[in-house]
């Protein structure tokens, strides 16, 4: 029974290092963030040209309803439906590298891969 099992459900079983993989693509001014293993699209950073940048993530309604009560929530967007774009913070940083290094950071703190 537990072999039936286990050969039912390996294809949805996943490795740790496969779902948190992250590549940005982009330049200075606007890029966004994905796993290339599933194509799965974290979010965007663009950049106001005041040593701001202004991360945007798209998240499953049950997730920005889960992230909204943890009070981290600035504003939420329905546009990219069934995934709700969110704003939760700026980032203010000397290079998008930084950016990109803290927006990776929120996400792995948030749960939001």
């Amino acid at each position: 029974m537990t072999t039936a099992l286990r050969r039912l459900f390996e294809p949805l079983i996943e490795n740790d290092d496969y779902d948190r993989s992250f590549i940005w693509i982009g330049n200075d001014g606007y890029s966004v963030c994905f796993n290339p293993n599933t194509g799965r699209l974290y979010g965007a950073l663009w950049y106001d040209s005041v040593e701001t940048y202004h991360p945007t993530f798209y998240v499953s309604v049950l997730d920005a309803i889960r992230i909204w009560h943890r009070g981290w929530l600035s504003r939420a967007s329905l546009c990219a439906f069934p995934r709700c774009a969110i704003e939760l913070f700026s980032i203010t940083s000397s290079s998008m590298e930084q950016a990109q290094f803290h927006f990776e950071i929120m996400l792995c703190n948030a749960s939001i891969f």
